[in-house]
């Protein structure tokens, strides 16, 4: 026979499921994919600095780095190719700041944005989206 459970009972039984989930098993850390951009930008993303840990899984080969472990310039190129233009611009004027097109190229996505509040905020926002995006991204070509 079927239990009924009333809609309080059902709240706390699923509540308690989502307590035991404590594993997050697939996602890519901001601040270090921020670091293969920066990596990747100055063109040292593929160097390896201890040959003695090649015969590691991807992952362990950078101790404490999983994701710069796994990426390479190839995978970063890929990934941002498949970024949506604004994004990715927002991404190479974040880390080539004096580039005049990049800047002209912003401003004129900013000209057609929602966001009429500042350029600088438009540009963080943006940068901030483009990392949302581009970690997906990440995630899923690994």
């Amino acid at each position: 026979m079927l239990e009924t459970l009333t809609l309080e009972d059902a709240f706390v039984s699923v509540s308690d499921a989502i307590d035991e989930i404590d594993t997050v098993t697939s996602y890519a850390d901001l601040a270090e994919l921020e670091d293969c951009l920066a990596k990747f930008w100055a063109g040292t993303l593929d160097e390896v600095y201890d040959l003695s840990r090649l015969y590691l899984p991807l992952e362990q080969l950078i101790p404490g780095r999983p994701l710069e472990s796994q990426l390479d310039s190839d995978t970063m190129r890929k990934a941002l190719y498949r970024l949506p233009e604004p994004y990715s611009s927002a991404i190479a004027q974040h880390f080539e700041p004096d580039c005049p097109e990049l800047g002209q190229l912003m401003a004129h996505y900013f000209a057609h944005s929602t966001l009429t509040d500042s350029f600088e905020r438009y540009l963080q926002e943006t940068y901030y989206e483009a990392l949302l995006r581009l970690a997906e991204i990440v995630r899923t070509l690994l």
